[in-house]
């Protein structure tokens, strides 16, 4: 299965250091070049909420237009900081989409980032 952009997934993810890898949703960015790891996800939270960085994680509320098309089932964070790349083998199930508009406000703020830190 090849997903989309604004795909969410669910997908094994690397938990918090220290703990084991579980099963969590997680949003497509995009596909990567090569056959290896070709599929960046930013991984999706629904705790620590009160811990969001304003113009940095993209926020889910169930008052949002696509939060029913998602399939998250409660308030959730897409975090920019918490990046990874699998193999598309790896992706277990689609579980709902997003409107592109937030994947391009993620990537957006993703290479905003980059590209300020490199010029640093």
């Amino acid at each position: 299965m090849k997903p989309a952009a604004g795909s969410v997934v669910l997908v094994r993810a690397p938990g918090a250091p220290g703990t084991a890898e579980r099963f969590r949703p997680a949003l497509v960015l995009g596909t990567l070049p090569g056959s290896f790891q070709s599929v960046l996800l930013c991984g999706i939270s629904t705790s620590e909420l009160d811990d969001i960085t304003a113009d940095w994680d993209e926020i889910f509320e169930p008052g949002n237009a696509d939060f029913k098309d998602s399939g998250l089932q409660a308030r959730s964070a897409a975090r920019l900081s918490f990046l990874f790349a699998v193999a598309e083998a790896q992706i277990l199930e689609l579980i709902g989409s997003v409107d592109v508009a937030r994947v391009a406000r993620a990537r957006e703020r993703l290479a905003g980032h980059l590209v300020s830190d490199a010029a640093t």
